[in-house]
């Protein structure tokens, strides 16, 4: 009987030792730099620096106009402070011009339905804890994301590496994004 209570402990510390970490991140505000090549995301812990090419960059900006529902999911950090993820923008078609829809169609967006557009990306990026101030503007709505690390991370300011000069964008290359929520 000690035997299997042993066993039965052991499996669990083993489960727990094996077991992916998880953060939460409050999202508070999306950027684009000028050259259309940094998506930068602030959030109430830390910032995140994504890679972007230029159709994400330009169904960002047209956030400005048609009203995208995002989804960010599957969040990994791993030892080497990247980050990466997956994004879907959604839209509803009743809330369409048909300059909209020939917009979005454009940009790579597909209906999913006759009620539905949709488009979807990966993203794949960097980790910042930001030294100083960039001019975010908050959002409407909270929006909480789930961040996964991978073994072996552990999130200190000593282990994030801090802003490099080359990130340290003057508020005049840097373009709001407006995000908005059905």
């Amino acid at each position: 009987m000690r035997i299997w209570i042993a066993l039965l402990l052991l499996s669990g510390c083993t489960v727990g030792l094996w077991q992916d970490d998880y953060y939460k991140e409050q999202l508070n505000g999306f950027y684009l730099t000028s050259e259309k090549n940094h998506f930068i995301v602030a959030g109430s812990k830390y910032s995140y620096v994504f890679d972007i090419d230029n159709q994400f960059a330009d169904i960002l900006l047209t956030s400005r106009s048609i009203e995208y529902t995002p989804l960010i999911y599957d969040f990994m950090l791993d030892v080497n402070n990247n980050i990466s993820g997956k994004v879907i923008f959604r839209v509803r078609s009743e809330k369409l011009s048909e300059e909209d829809v020939k917009t979005i169609t454009k940009l790579g967006f597909y209906a999913v339905n006759d009620s539905l557009f949709r488009y979807s990306d990966k993203l794949s990026g960097k980790i910042y804890k930001l030294e100083g101030e960039l001019p975010f503007m908050p959002l409407e709505d909270k929006h909480i994301i789930r961040v996964r690390k991978t073994p072996g991370v552990l999130l200190s300011a000593g282990k994030i590496a801090v802003t490099p000069a080359t990130l340290a964008f003057d508020a005049f290359v840097i373009i709001p994004i407006l995000m908005y929520h059905y």
